[in-house]
């Protein structure tokens, strides 16, 4: 299998290992088990910073250029070598 959407899989990857070690952050450094207020508003909000940012990787707007291709049009009476130079 291959991954089409290269950077938006980078972009759901790194936040995911981020995830852990916010959650590390939060439960082990800043205040040990226990999740205050700003803790849980901060983790809430999150995601919608990472939908967006997937979306944004997906339309081309970050990690590169989407790759636009034309639309073909394949006719029935065409041969196999007309197809193959029409992509």
């Amino acid at each position: 299998r291959k991954i089409k959407e290269v950077s938006v899989y980078i972009c759901t990857a790194s936040w995911s290992v981020f995830a852990y070690l916010w959650m590390i952050v939060i439960l082990v450094l800043i205040t040990p088990n226990v999740v205050d207020l700003w803790e849980g508003i901060f983790t809430f909000l999150f995601f919608p910073l990472l939908t967006f940012m997937a979306w944004c990787c997906d339309k081309g707007y970050l990690g590169g250029s989407k790759i636009v291709r034309s639309e073909v049009i394949v006719h029935e009476d065409m041969t196999s070598q007309e197809v193959l130079q029409a992509y």
